[in-house]
């Protein structure tokens, strides 16, 4: 350790590196890995890798061999996987190029990420397994970039396939249980960021990537030459229309969310909706509610947020349950080891929330 900050709780070792660098509170530096000139939020695990120049954020993750460098990434939250590079900041001319990775990013194993790139109004991405991705801008949250599942003619090879909302539609499970590992795991004291995955600015970017999506039709394949915020990357009809009715649905159902936690603050239904509000995330779920949801009552609001929860545990289930089945057709003990998908602990605690916010509505709506 040589010229660097360690904050309180942090941890080097096992022969790993840190210079001119801060180690975030209770965050990890170990197995040989490597943080040079660079800001490791709290929370953090960095082993057998290398981090240079970079703000990373709270619970950022990479840990196995693998290289992030130059990139801006303050919210964290995100995950680099083994073999993958996440840094051709040098164009043979200069090494003048940076990454902004959105919050949450799953960088896959063994991707090549090509800089420039700014993934910061894509949070909660995925770069899948073994994807080269040419410099790019994208805005579509909750996306995953993939290759192309089948040839787009009259595109360039090089582009990927971009699903928007993927990762709410295909992989929920995922979704739910990090943000209550956020919410309750963390051990610094000082927190430098929100720790909800459904943040309102979060929810802002994806109402615009709806409506960029939305504006949109009529073709079979789509890029950021049709839909501003695709990257280099391909869209199909299908998946257009897929994305539209996730993000309609979430947001919908964290506005109403919103609505219940004002309820059980006490706050009079007649005026609730109506009121402008001096907390800005109210206000922006409440406005969302009105323009959105207009002629309902709160009462009826609440009834379909009851109803929103069966299919959020349903996704959830569905997306945790793609890894049960996939492992028990190859493993022959798979199941054997791991029981079955209805017993796993987080989905069991996903119903008994379920099961509390369905009891707080019928006590208030039944007044």
């Amino acid at each position: 350790v040589r010229d660097s900050i360690l904050q309180w709780g942090a941890l080097v070792d096992s022969l790993a590196i840190v210079g001119n660098s801060v180690v975030g509170e209770h965050s990890t530096v170990e197995k040989h890995g490597k943080l040079n000139s660079s800001f490791l939020g709290p929370d953090s695990v960095l082993g057998e890798g290398e981090i240079t120049a970079c703000l990373a954020g709270p619970f950022t993750a990479a840990h196995h061999q693998s290289l992030l460098i130059a990139a801006r990434w303050p919210e964290g939250r995100g995950n680099v996987a083994y073999g993958a590079n996440v840094g051709s900041n040098h164009t043979s001319r200069m090494p003048d190029q940076e990454i902004r990775p959105g919050e949450g990013m799953f960088f896959g194993l063994g991707c090549s990420v090509k800089f420039p790139s700014d993934f910061s109004n894509a949070p909660y991405s995925i770069i899948a397994t073994g994807v080269t991705a040419l410099p790019q801008r994208v805005e579509m949250p909750f996306s995953l970039i993939c290759e192309p599942f089948a040839k787009a003619e009259g595109y360039p090879s090089a582009f990927n396939q971009i699903v928007p909302a993927w990762v709410l539609s295909e992989n929920l499970f995922a979704v739910l249980r990090n943000r209550a590992k956020y919410l309750t795991r963390g051990r610094a004291k000082i927190r430098i960021a929100s720790s909800d995955v459904f943040g309102t600015g979060i929810l802002k970017m994806m109402q615009a990537a709806h409506e960029k999506l939305t504006a949109a039709g009529g073709r079979e394949y789509y890029t950021e030459a049709h839909i501003p915020g695709l990257g280099k990357n391909v869209l199909t009809e299908e998946h257009r229309q897929k994305a539209i009715e996730s993000y309609t649905f979430h947001l919908t159902f964290r506005a109403l969310m919103k609505l219940l936690e004002r309820m059980d603050a006490g706050e009079l239904p007649e005026t609730l909706l109506t009121d402008v509000s001096d907390d800005p995330d109210w206000e922006y779920a409440r406005t969302f509610i009105h323009k959105g949801l207009t002629g309902n009552s709160v009462p009826e609001l609440l009834t379909r947020l009851n109803g929103m929860w069966d299919r959020v545990l349903e996704d959830a289930l569905r997306s945790r349950a793609k890894d049960y089945d996939r492992g028990g057709r190859i493993i022959p003990d798979y199941k054997d080891m791991h029981g079955s998908v209805e017993d796993d602990p987080f989905l069991s605690e996903l119903r008994s929330e379920r099961d509390s916010i369905s009891g707080r509505i019928t006590g208030l709506t039944s007044h």
